[in-house]
């Protein structure tokens, strides 16, 4: 919440510095976990940077971390990690306000790629899988213009409503931006796939009576875009480029001349048109993710789901349900359920009950348990997972009313008589907000 100011360099006509600073508000926090090395890990410094990207914003107080410029060693960090901070004491080590990451990145698989570029050396490997396991994956938030009730274009849509509505559009939006690009980037690289097998059968079968000009034409072109992505190496660079491509279409590039020695003059041009190819689609490097999800059955709601998603805060049975469910649908992702062919893993049967993390008891529910009659049994709810408000604990209720009301007053600036005199209508107003929206 306090954001960091960051340059971005771009000549600047009204400014003598170059660029123009701007601030951010997103932030991350990277911690290495390693196979037989968990007692290594920050664990105090994991906790608080989890408890802060789930602050969410409003409800919960926003939680501080002490951040330091080692934190921000990037190419471009911004500028209070300065390697040369100006004279006068360093702005870090500092502590910043967070609140739920949620709110600009809820899905970071951009930072994902990231992290497996590094470990891979530049660029993902084609084999690694980027898994996300998603409780409302299948979740629309459509509203429809002509529902009267919801009267999103009406023109007495108030304001309260106006800020719900934004700060669900923004919420929404963020939760998928970087599978979007992410797409993007693979239906393209599925279309460049389609590419190489025409451009493999069209050179193959062209003859060309004097095929010098177009060579030495397809060369310069290359030459020039090496120059531009490429300026330190230019050499260096078309090389590496072109021998990623014959490393990713070996067999078409073999059959278009023969293996060692000089290329062919089919052999240039093929390599020559898929480097320029990958660069006006800015494909260079890269290839299709795997990306697979595990979600659940729509038809059958998580119990955390309920309550404009809070309900998993009110009741602990709710949330034992709700992992159980996670480790089902896990499972049969994984093992492909009653659809193998979709199996990530194969055939992996489940833990036994002594094996699995919470060490259920005797008679109770082990981890894959997710039997409704015998969860409703428990509860003593018929209609459970779909609870409401209404089903959480009177106390936690009133205790929950009583913190909305609380927090409120503060934002207003309602205290002593006053606040004591709007106390009961304040919290009338949030307990019909609350039912009227808790299912």
């Amino acid at each position: 919440m306090n954001g960091l100011d960051y340059r971005l360099l771009t000549r600047s006509l009204n400014s003598p510095e170059p660029g123009f600073l701007t601030t951010r508000f997103s932030d991350q926090a990277a911690f290495r976990l390693r196979r037989d090395g968990f007692a290594d890990v920050d664990w105090p410094g994991l906790c608080d940077a989890a408890i802060a990207t789930g602050n969410f914003p409003l409800a919960f107080m926003p939680q501080e971390l002490i951040r330091d410029a080692s934190h921000y060693a990037t190419a471009n960090p911004p500028t209070q990690a300065a390697p040369s901070p100006p004279p006068g004491r360093p702005y870090f080590p500092h502590g910043l306000a967070f609140v739920d990451g949620g709110m600009f990145d809820n899905e970071p698989l951009g930072m994902a790629i990231n992290f497996a570029a590094d470990i891979d050396g530049g660029h993902p490997d084609p084999e690694r899988l980027f898994l996300l396991i998603h409780p409302n994956i299948t979740r629309t938030d459509h509203r429809d213009e002509t529902d009267e009730k919801i009267g999103y274009l009406s023109d007495d849509f108030g304001l309260g409503g106006q800020v719900a509505r934004l700060l669900n559009m923004l919420m929404t939006e963020n939760a998928v931006s970087d599978w979007v690009r992410a797409n993007k980037v693979n239906e393209l690289a599925a279309w460049r796939d389609e590419f190489v097998d025409a451009l493999e059968k069209m050179i193959g079968r062209t003859e060309i009576p004097d095929p010098a000009p177009l060579v030495s034409g397809l060369e310069r072109l290359v030459d020039a875009i090496a120059r531009k992505k490429g300026a330190a190496g230019p050499e260096a660079y078309r090389a590496a480029a072109l021998s990623r491509i014959r490393a990713r279409v070996p067999d078409a590039f073999r059959r278009l001349g023969p293996e060692g020695g000089a290329l062919s003059v089919r052999q240039q041009v093929f390599l020559f048109v898929l480097f320029v190819l990958d660069h006006v689609a800015d494909l260079q490097g890269k290839a299709a993710l795997w990306l697979e999800v595990i979600g659940h059955d729509p038809a059958l709601p998580l119990a955390g789901s309920q309550v404009a998603g809070f309900a998993g805060f009110f009741n602990e049975q709710w949330r034992a349900y709700d992992y159980r469910r996670g480790r089902l649908d896990a499972w049969a992702a994984f093992t492909g359920g009653a659809r193998p062919i979709r199996a990530l893993l194969g055939d992996y049967p489940r833990e036994p009950a002594a094996q699995q993390p919470s060490r259920p008891a005797a008679g109770e529910p082990d981890e894959y348990d997710t039997d409704l009659d015998g969860w409703r049994r428990r509860l003593g709810s018929t209609t459970f997972p779909r609870v409401t408000f209404d089903d959480v604990d009177e106390k936690r209720q009133d205790a929950f009313r009583d913190r909305i009301a609380d927090r409120v007053k503060t934002v207003l600036g309602l205290s002593g008589v006053v606040g004591w005199v709007l106390d009961p209508f304040l919290k009338r107003k949030i307990d019909k907000l609350l039912h009227d929206n808790g299912g």
